[in-house]
């Protein structure tokens, strides 16, 4: 995006005193066009830079704004969509969860994903040992090459990684039940602020009890994702 920027900067009349939206109306997208990208197409990511910009200045000074954003740009929450920033390992269950999952699902095609999740959990626990040493030792392998992935890219990227503080433990992982609950509880609590927890637990037990295959499955999605990343982190 910053051959987008500096392709604008290159057009723009060096005593631009005129308003953003005034300077921008007169701007041909066509002129703009290299690589992969036409006329619209830089146009519409123009657009997309420019939302996230003061515009009420000259669009000199607006474009400077668009080079710190994009400058900027995976800073934050943004981090983990660098390119270059590492994957996290699967652990060794959702290794051979992954692994498994489509096979037994062509076996058993009449299977929920729920039943299919809790099948191949109990597969996974009646491995022999050799086989779950072997998944263990890949995920601690992997974990060990995430680790030094990391570290480059904080030593390559220092202005995008947050210090790290001795209070970032993460968070013990929920279960599927307990992460559907907290969430359920809250939207619960908006309606009624007033309600009593036996009330709460009672409505919301119903609730689960009728809670749909789909939906379940959703949440034991989240709840195996949080316990990757909590692995990952080494905590034991």
């Amino acid at each position: 995006m910053f051959t987008l920027l500096e392709n604008i900067k290159s057009i723009l009349p060096s005593r631009d005193k005129l308003k953003f939206k005034t300077t921008e109306s007169h701007l041909d997208w066509n002129k703009l066009a290299f690589k992969n990208y036409t006329g619209p197409m830089c146009r519409q990511e123009w657009i997309k830079i420019s939302t996230e910009v003061r515009k009420f200045r000259t669009f000199s000074e607006v474009i400077q704004d668009a080079e710190e954003h994009v400058k900027n740009l995976y800073k934050g929450k943004n981090l983990k969509k660098h390119p270059e920033f590492p994957k996290k390992p699967l652990t060794p269950y959702f290794c051979f969860f992954v692994e498994n999952r489509a096979k037994y699902a062509k076996l058993y095609p009449e299977m929920t994903n729920v039943d299919l999740t809790k099948m191949l959990s109990k597969k996974y626990k009646e491995l022999p040992e050799r086989k779950r040493i072997k998944y263990n030792k890949d995920f601690q392998r992997k974990v060990e090459e995430f680790k030094r992935n990391l570290a480059k890219f904080r030593d390559e990227h220092p202005d995008l990684m947050p210090a790290t503080r001795k209070s970032d433990v993460p968070e013990k992982p929920k279960t599927s039940h307990q992460l559907w609950y907290n969430h359920e509880r809250k939207l619960y609590l908006k309606k009624k602020v007033n309600a009593r927890r036996k009330e709460v637990e009672e409505a919301l037990g119903k609730k689960w009890a009728e809670l749909s295959d789909k939906k379940l499955f959703k949440w034991l999605h989240k709840a195996l994702e949080q316990r990757k990343q909590y692995e990952v982190m080494g905590v034991q």
